[in-house]
């Protein structure tokens, strides 16, 4: 069975120890970031990086971030995940540039089906510019894995959560659902550098509470 782990990391928590320090990268990766984002954009993109590091998997990697959270997933196959908080009203009004004619309908939220179409474009390779009005599923993917239907995502599933304020995304190559476990990492700072190490906090946090709503994928909690 395929196999895939998908870390959480709270960013209001990491914006409340970082202060001052630098996050725990190379100069030159701290530069590359530097030169292609600012401001908050900066500090997600440098918390990706980070966790990525601390994580140290040799396959597939895949990071996405919203307001409050960054989700990483990382597995020996190709993966891609996305956790999107806008709002529902938001999307539907941009919908027609996702979705092809006819294809967002109920019970499917537009906020759920934009996390799936972008997961599954991560986790093939093709990034946005795909276009995610071509990617399809056969069947719901907000209720049960499913196939990704579109000529270069043969062989992938996808599932999409529904976490309340926010839906996540988990794109797989694999032929029956995988086993997800999740685990939850926190910020800490030492020597003017942040980075994040293994969460010893008890449950009931909000980055367990969502990890532990990912437990929804099928698997463990770590």
């Amino acid at each position: 069975m395929t196999s895939v782990a998908v870390h959480v990391v709270s960013l209001r928590d990491l914006d409340r120890v970082r202060g001052d320090a630098e996050p725990a990268l190379p100069a030159a990766d701290r530069a590359a970031i530097a030169r292609r984002a600012h401001g908050r954009r900066r500090v997600q993109a440098q918390a990706a990086r980070v966790l990525a590091t601390a994580v140290a998997a040799p396959g597939s990697v895949n990071a996405s971030h919203d307001q409050d959270f960054l989700v990483l997933a990382e597995s020996p196959v190709a993966c891609g995940v996305d956790v999107e908080d806008a709002a529902e009203d938001e999307l539907l009004e941009v919908a027609d540039r996702f979705c092809a004619a006819g294809e967002l309908r109920e019970p499917i939220p537009a906020r759920g089906l934009w996390a799936a179409k972008e997961s599954a474009a991560k986790a093939c390779g093709r990034g946005l510019r795909a276009g995610l009005r071509t990617i399809r599923f056969d069947g719901d993917p907000t209720a049960t894995w499913s196939a990704v239907d579109w000529p270069f995502g043969s062989g992938f599933l996808t599932r999409v959560l529904d976490l309340g304020d926010r839906h996540c995304a988990l794109t797989v190559r694999a032929a029956t659902p995988p086993r997800v476990r999740t685990r939850v990492w926190t910020p800490t700072t030492s020597g003017g550098r942040w980075t994040f190490v293994p969460a010893t906090r008890p449950a009931g946090d909000p980055a367990h509470e969502v990890a532990a709503a990912l437990s929804a994928f099928g698997g463990d909690r770590g």
